[in-house]
Parts: structure tokens; sequence; C-alpha cells
């Protein structure tokens, strides 16, 4: 790109000379794949070695891409459109000659590259590092469109072919058993997030080995003259055939669509022989473009006033299998057998294009804060025929998040839910952390649905082959869950086995929720932390007005029971406050002035320019009762007490949720015993949504259900336990990192005490 840029940086900009390259590599790996499957002689090989340092090596190329062009029609090599450009331009010798000799073996090595080696997806991976490079390349401000958009900022992740085989085995495989090669060559698969075409990729091969093992026993598909021969393989023609007939894919990125046409071209070409390519040409019967297959598009979207540029019409896109009534139903025989792939996941609140289109089309499952991909599972039930299978790798949020209710409650209604396989906190898409979920649900619209889910849930395990045990399932790594679908509803779904689910309804069983005694809220928001948190030297330097300051805990300093301080202060600022009563705040506030008036809230005189963004759940914090404190986000239950006393009586920020009792007669320590206990930090953990790296999240919202049981005795008992552990809390504090007997002796009796009331949650 450097050699081109030198020559064309007035010419083309350097996003357009990155996909002038891209386009060039594609050409090149196209090339080699066909070279080292020995349907092509060695050109380029032969390229640098023929002929002399006068001759412009890029010119020599072009002739062999118009080759490529001739023979294939695949489009990559065209002259039109986006690619006119890779004909339009010169490259240095040098360059055309390192790139080439690099296409065969590293630097300085001899063993050479085999390209028919590598997965059918290769230009999909080469695409996705491309992506990765003009992202960092491109200034923050550019916007990247059509082929140039980046997928990761689309929440768009590559999928590891592992994943890929299970889902198509999964839906396809199953929808395909008992089906005769006539009844297999009239089924339709899509992918309506296609990308490079992995998915399609992996369909066409399962599709094509079974129809090669149905005629290999001798079946006959009648009025098929492409079929009437099985000569022990699949031919050409019956290969294109089945590609055409079977493998479609929509996607947002022309230029995926491009390379998934592409990627199944190559597919097409495994296996096959320069002879056979040869007859091909001779007969004029030219590899399919598959522009009829493979689409560009955005699926969610068919208003050309909300997305010109790429709504998309699926009944007029594919006029043959989808075929809506009055009322926006399929009708009767229309519709794709299976949907499989991979959509994106993001907040529809990162779009607004986006989600005002949703509110509108789809308000079966609209509620502000979907994920994108809660539209692709409903866009793909309602184009798959009754009966079809969808098979789509997804963010696990969907299997228990609050936002999610509506697309479960979709799911049950419009599905029978097959298997269900959630990979909990292991990482599928490296890099990436997703935390994942595979779901197989068969379309069937009628209410009564007798089926078991088959769960297969995936224990934690930082060393754990994921392959391996998803076609093994050991128990070590992996539970095995069945269960009713007629037992789920809207609300969270939480898999575990047998022995959890005995414990999980004892724990319930007879229970009261927190919200009943207790008032649950999240902590202030600020709107700007590094300036309203302030240390003591910044207190001292500033001389602050010592009435507005509260003291403060970060999150890291809130453990079970105790909460340390570190002398952080909060400055507490309403709008209602007089700052020009106060100087010294005043001037350090005024030194933050454009930081704080850029805020939202600010900007929209929701607040104060000085003032705190939103000052919920005063009414707890400046009261002089009892609290507790927790992080919303923990890997297990850290309830802090907060006795409001001089030394504590915390604010805390965003970051935090608060609890207060509202009921007398009962104990905040007591009630602190039972959230902190062994007991109840399993229960969150079975039936709160896990997010990445293993945390959780409390909030009021998954807080205020949790179960309590409660008697006057347990009050008695645990009490006293609880400011023994408090006690000696404070002196393992004030002791630090000394490694003394005396700081052994403590956390002995520590110990002791925590397991005395934990023995009492479980009584």
């Amino acid at each position: 790109s450097d050699n081109i840029k030198k020559k064309y940086h007035e010419k083309y900009k350097d996003y357009e000379i990155e996909e002038i390259v891209q386009k060039i590599i594609d050409r090149l790996i196209f090339i080699r794949k066909l070279e080292d499957l020995e349907l092509e002689e060695r050109k380029l090989d032969q390229l640098t070695r023929k002929f002399s340092d006068k001759t412009i090596y890029y010119n020599e190329l072009k002739i062999i891409f118009k080759y490529y062009h001739e023979k294939y029609n695949s489009g990559l090599f065209g002259d039109n459109g986006d690619y006119q450009a890779c004909d339009m331009i010169d490259v240095g010798n040098n360059v055309i000659d390192e790139v080439i000799t690099g296409m065969y073996r590293p630097s300085g090595g001899k063993i050479e590259y085999n390209f028919s080696a590598i997965d059918a997806d290769i230009l999909g991976g080469i695409y996705e590092q491309y992506l990765s490079y003009i992202l960092k390349d491109t200034p923050k401000k550019a916007k990247l469109e059509g082929g140039r958009s980046h997928r990761k900022e689309q929440g768009i992740y590559y999928t590891p072919n592992y994943i890929v085989d299970y889902i198509v085995r999964n839906s396809l495989g199953e929808y395909l058993k008992h089906k005769s090669v006539e009844e297999i060559l009239k089924v339709k698969i899509i992918d309506p997030a296609c990308g490079s075409g992995s998915f399609l990729i992996c369909a066409f091969s399962e599709i094509s080995k079974l129809v090669s093992k149905k005629l290999e026993k001798g079946e006959k598909i009648n009025n098929s003259p492409v079929f009437s021969k099985y000569e022990g393989r699949l031919n050409l023609n019956q290969k294109i055939t089945i590609l055409k007939a079977c493998i479609y894919g929509v996607d947002l990125d022309k230029k995926a669509v491009e390379i998934a046409q592409l990627n199944l071209l190559l597919k097409l070409l495994e296996g096959e022989t320069a002879e056979t390519i040869s007859h091909l040409k001779e007969t004029k019967k030219l590899l399919p473009m598959l522009v009829e297959n493979i689409k560009n598009g955005n699926s969610l979207i068919d208003d050309n006033k909300t997305d010109e540029k790429h709504s998309f019409k699926w009944e007029e896109e594919f006029k043959e299998t989808i075929n809506y009534d009055k009322d926006g139903n399929l009708k009767e025989g229309y519709g794709f057998d299976i949907v499989v792939g991979n959509p994106p996941y993001f907040n529809i609140r990162t779009n607004l294009v986006l989600q005002k289109f949703c509110k509108i089309k789809y308000p079966k499952i609209y509620n502000g804060q979907n994920d994108v991909l809660y539209y692709f599972i409903l866009k793909g039930m309602n184009i798959l025929k009754e009966t079809g299978y969808l098979g789509f790798i997804v963010s696990r949020y969907y299997l228990e998040a609050e936002s999610a209710k509506k697309i479960r409650e979709f799911i049950l209604q419009n599905g029978e839910i097959k298997e269900i396989v959630d990979f909990g906190n292991n990482q599928v898409f490296e890099g990436a952390n997703i935390l994942a979920s595979i779901a197989i649900v068969k379309k069937n619209l009628n209410s009564m649905k007798k089926n078991n889910v088959k769960v297969i849930k995936f224990k934690d395990n930082e060393d754990m082959d994921l392959r391996e045990n998803l076609s093994k399932n050991n128990p070590y790594f992996v539970d095995i869950i069945n269960k009713e679908q007629k037992s789920l509803s809207s609300d969270v779904w939480s898999f575990y086995g047998p022995e959890f689910g005995d414990i999980i309804k004892k724990v319930e069983d007879k229970s009261f929720p927190l919200i009943k005694i207790a008032k649950t809220g999240a902590g202030i928001q600020s709107g700007l932390n590094e300036v309203f948190v302030v240390d003591s030297n910044t207190i001292s330097k500033y001389n602050l007005e010592k009435n507005f300051l509260r003291n403060y805990v970060k999150t890291r300093d809130i453990k079970p029971y105790s909460i340390y301080s570190r002398n952080l202060k909060v400055i507490k600022l309403l709008s209602s406050d007089k700052i020009d009563s106060y100087p010294n705040l005043k001037k350090y506030m005024l030194e933050h002035q454009s930081a704080l008036r850029n805020r939202y809230e600010a900007r929209k005189g929701i607040c104060n320019w000085f003032a705190f963004a939103v000052p919920r759940n005063l009414e707890i914090f400046d009261s002089s009762r009892e609290k507790i404190i927790t992080p919303i986000y923990s890997t297990s239950n850290k309830f802090g007490y907060d006795s409001a006393d001089i030394e504590q009586n915390f604010l805390t920020l965003s970051d935090t949720a608060v609890i207060q009792l509202i009921d007398s007669k009962y104990s905040t320590k007591a009630v602190l015993a039972i959230l902190n206990s062994y007991l109840m930090n399993f229960y969150y953990k079975k039936t709160r949504k896990l997010k990445r790296d293993g945390y959780y999240e409390y909030l009021s919202k998954t807080m205020e259900t949790l179960p309590l049981k409660y008697s006057e005795s347990f009050e008695s008992t645990v009490n006293p336990l609880v400011d023994n552990i408090l006690i000696l809390n404070k002196k393992i504090s004030e002791l630090g990192d000394k490694k003394t007997d005396e700081v052994v002796k403590l956390k002995k009796n520590l110990d002791i005490e925590i397991t005395k009331i934990n023995q009492e949650v479980y009584k």
C-alpha cells in the first residue's frame, strides 16, 4: 500500500488504496488456491522469473487477471465497479516480486505453502485481518462504510470452524434425516448475516456429502438430467446445481458478500481437475456468480426511507421463497428450511436509526434496550417455514437479561427448542470477550409443546478444550441437563442439574423477596467521577469546604461484611446548592468547568454545571441509619456493612448499589449475614446473569427478588457473629500485610465465625 500511496495519493484516499490492496490480495489468493488444487498452472511463480527487469510485472499480472476473469466469470477479476481501480494502477516490480515470492514460501524458507490444505474460508480469515489493520490505520473521525465497515465495530465475530460444523450438523443435519435426494435438493438454507460464508460453505458441504451418499446407494431422481448419472462422486454440474438451488445468504457488508461468493466458488472447485474446468469453459457453462443467492443488504430493515443504501425487502429479493399475507405472516408453503449463522451483537441504543425502526417494525420484542441479535432471532424465525430449523451462535445474555424477556417469550411461542449450549465463562471468540451460547430451535407454532430441551452447560475451566468437549460432553467439563420446555417462561432461563434444582427450590420455598423489607438502588451518578472524588492532597490544596465532603469508598474496598476506607471523599454538590457562597469549592470546580459542562445532563439542562448529574437515592445516603453497599459488578457476593457513624456513612457512586431496610422488625446485620452466606452466593450464581470474566450484576432488579427466610432466633444468633467478623476484619486491616502469628490467629477465628453463620443460614 505504501508503494501505491506514493504514486496515487492525489487520486485515491488512503482507505481506497487499502481496498485496492485487499482486492489484489484476494485475487492472488484465489489464483494460488487454484494452482495448488492443480486446476491451473503456476503462472504467478513464472512471472518474476520469466521476464527481465525492463518488464513491468504488474502489466503481466493484469494479463493473468484477465485470463481468470474470462475463464471463471466470478466477478473478482472483473473491470467494473470497485474492482476497476485494480486495473488502473501500476505497482513497482520489487513489491510484486516480494509479494508473489511470499505467497509461495516464507521469507528465507525452502518449504512451500500449500494453499489446497488451507481452510475453505481462507479469504474470510484474510479479510478479518485486513479489517483489524485498516481500523488501526484509519482516523477515528473517518466513517467506514460498506466494504470498509469494521465488522468488530458492528459486533460481528469470526466463528470457529468447530462451532459452524456443530450448528450445521444439529440443524441442517437433523432436518435432512430421512429425506430423499429429490427432497434434499429442494431444501433452502440461508445465513442472514453470512459474512464471508463459513456457515454456507459448511452447509453446502453437508448437503453434497449426503446427496453423494444416497446416489451411491442407487437412489434415483426423477426428471433430472443433471443427476441421471453418478460416477462415484458428484461432478461439477451436480455441485453447481446443489449450490444454486440450496445455498443463500445476506450481509450488510458488500465486500463480505463478494468474499462469500468466492469462498463458495473455491469450495465448488475442490476435488476437480484441470480437465473438467477446461471442459466447462469449452461448453460455455460458466461458473455461477451467485448474485441471486448471496446478496448485499440489511436483513432487518426493509424501508428505503430508513436505509436507502442497504434496505432489503425479503419478498422481492427471494420471490420464490418468501411470500407474506396481508398480516405480514408467511403464506403456507413459503419460507426457508434452515436459518443458520452468527448474527451481530450490539445494543440497538448505539444505533438510533435502527432503534427507531425496530420500535415500529418489531413491537413484539422491542423494549428500547434490546441487543440487535434478538431481532435476528425474530427475523430468522419469521422467514423459516413451519418445522424448519434455526441454528445460531449468539451472546448468552439473552438467556438471563431482563431486556430479553420478550424474545424468550417469542421463542417459546414460536419454536420448539431442541438444544441450548451454554459456554458459560469460557471464551469461544478469541480476544472478543463475548460469552456465547448456541441455540437450535425448530419452528413450531403449536401452543402445546411437549418437548424436552437438551442443555449442554460448560463448567468454568481456563484449560478446557471447547472443541473436544462440545463433541464428547465430558462430565468433568460439561453438565447435560434435560428440561421440559413447558417449564420455561419469559423469566430468566437458568439451567442446572436436578441436584442443584432441589437446592434452589428449598431456598425459594416459603421465602419472601428482599424488596418486601428493603429499598434497593444505585449509587449517585456524578457524570465525572475524577472531578467529584478527591483525596487529602486535593482537599488540602484547595482548602475545600468540609461540609460538602462525604466519605467515599472504591468498589475494590467493599468486601463481604466490611468496607475499608482509604480516606477518599466525594464532593456532594446538588443543583440547588449556592456554589458562589463557597469560594474554595467554586475555584476547584471552575478548573474543571469545561469537562463538567460537557456532561450530557449539564448540556441538556438536567443538572447545574457543577452538580451531580443524577443525585439518586439521597434519602438513603443522607439518612442516619445503617445500610448495605455492594459493587454492581462482582465475581461473588460482596455485601459490606455501613454503620452510618462518622467513620462510615458513605456516599457511593454509580459503580455500587445500596440496600436499606424499611421494616424495623428486621435486622440489617442479620440480612447482611444471609446475603454474604455461601448459600446465597451459590443461589445468586445459579440464577443470575453471568457477565464476561466471571462477573455478575448486582443491580436493584437482580437483588430485590432474592429469597429470604427469617426468624428472631436466627437474628439473635447471627448478629453477635457479624459483630465479631467486623471487629476481626478491622484488626486484620490494621495489621496490613504483616505475616505474623497474630494475623494467622485472627484469620482462623474469622473463618470460624463465617462457618457458624453459614451453618445458621443452611438451617
